[in-house]
């Protein structure tokens, strides 16, 4: 790795050594106050989102959000219930054809139709883990699946209709969710004062970038996710979206 004026270079990738960092709070539309965002992953101009209640035996909800600029909101296109999943959610991700969200102990697949307007998500296989999930986020070539858990990254693959570990790290503090982009794994800590580290492939920590000072005390974030240019942070405590800018990623 070498320094590059204000950026550090490894293997193509760069990133601001001490990066501007902007972080705008979006408003979230929403069915019930009950139910706030868990989980989240953009496929192209959508939001997919698992909403769930605190109370114990309610079955959650995937809703689909657009962006819309005119009221700088997130807008709910269509809610799904999902009656087969009953825990709370903590992540989401997407494989190219699929979602993916991890909930409790079990990593359920979620099959996303053709119609752009479908009746319902169904789920088509499901994967238990020994540990509770806090994050779950495929490699960019999908050939991996990386889940965490409180305060351990683990590299699984799926085989034979079961979750197989490859290696697991250690983190230096507990985890609330996990995302790779361009290559490289983020995490956020699980902390009222959030920080998002960087790692390289091999995991390890290039870099933190200091969150916490640019949003309200008591917004933790519970989920991030990537839109292609931003990264995106969810806080069940003020129900609503944090958009992060100045993270370079190319």
């Amino acid at each position: 790795m070498v320094k590059k004026g204000d950026r550090l270079c490894s293997d193509g990738f760069y990133f601001s050594v001490q990066p501007g960092i902007t972080v705008e709070k979006f408003e979230i539309e929403i069915e019930d106050s009950r139910y706030p965002i868990r989980g989240a992953v953009w496929v192209g101009e959508y939001l997919w989102a698992y909403t769930k209640s605190n109370l114990v035996g309610e079955y959650g909800k995937i809703c689909k959000y657009e962006y819309n600029e005119d009221n700088c909101q997130l807008e709910i296109v269509k809610s799904y219930a999902m009656e087969d999943i009953k825990s709370w959610g903590e992540s989401m991700s997407w494989d190219g054809t699929d979602l993916w969200l991890a909930a409790d102990k079990t990593i359920y697949q979620i099959k996303t139709p053709d119609d752009p307007e479908p009746e319902g998500l169904e789920v088509v296989a499901t994967f238990e883990s020994p540990a509770t999930l806090y994050g779950i986020s495929w490699d960019e070539n999908n050939e991996y699946l990386w889940v965490a858990f409180y305060d351990e990254i683990v590299k699984c693959r799926i085989e034979d209709d079961h979750l197989k570990i490859v290696e697991t790290y250690s983190s230096e503090s507990s985890i609330h969710d996990i995302l790779w982009v361009n290559g490289f794994l983020f995490r956020v800590n699980r902390s009222f004062y959030p920080y998002i580290y960087l790692y390289s492939s091999s995991m390890t920590n290039l870099y933190q970038y200091n969150i916490g000072k640019h949003i309200p005390e008591d917004a933790v974030f519970d989920a991030i996710c990537w839109d292609g240019y931003n990264f995106w942070g969810f806080s069940v405590r003020t129900n609503a979206a944090y958009k992060i800018s100045g993270i370079q990623v190319d």
